[in-house]
């Protein structure tokens, strides 16, 4: 018995279709490369955070079919957040450079080391985050401190994880031979 994917795509070949199929989330989150890149990224937002503000970085996440490799994209600095109380960032990821390729993006939120112990925010994954990856149909990895609230004066140096959002995988994609 198939599923509705193996059928969808024996169809689409059938038509003179090539479908492209993309890797799972958990694979994406467990390739070097990407461990590389989100460990680049965090340590930038840790880097680049002041008394004076902070910021969110992004990367794309792409998979080379021919070589079956997952690679990432550059990072991308998102806007300067400047303030504690009732601020927050967004994902500012740029355009992706392969829309065939792209299979899933990072994320991570900010530190609040620099803020006052009476600030704080709800960590993991927010609402306009899971929002964009369903929006977008792409797995998702938030990065973001193993606190279920983040204080104001907490070591920026805390243990962190990725957490995953929004599809387990992007759905295949058929092209025209």
């Amino acid at each position: 018995m198939h599923t509705l994917a193996e059928s969808l795509t024996t169809k689409f070949a059938e038509t003179g279709y090539t479908t492209y199929s993309y890797p799972s989330v958990d694979s994406i989150k467990s390739a070097p490369a990407v461990i590389n890149q989100a460990n680049r990224a965090w340590n930038m937002m840790l880097e680049n955070s002041s008394a004076n503000g902070r910021t969110e970085y992004d990367f794309y996440i792409y998979y080379n079919h021919s070589t079956k490799n997952i690679y990432c994209g550059e990072i991308v600095a998102g806007a300067f957040i400047s303030g504690c109380a009732g601020t927050n960032g967004s994902i500012s990821i740029g355009s992706n450079t392969n829309n065939l390729e792209v299979c899933g993006f990072y994320h991570c939120h900010t530190t609040l080391q620099y803020c006052p112990i009476d600030t704080f925010r709800q960590t993991g994954p927010s609402a306009p985050d899971i929002s964009w990856a369903n929006t977008h149909g792409i797995p998702g990895l938030v990065d973001d401190y193993n606190v279920k609230i983040l204080e104001g004066g907490m070591p920026k140096e805390a243990s962190h994880s990725i957490k995953t959002i929004g599809p387990s995988r992007r759905a295949p994609f058929h092209v025209p031979n």
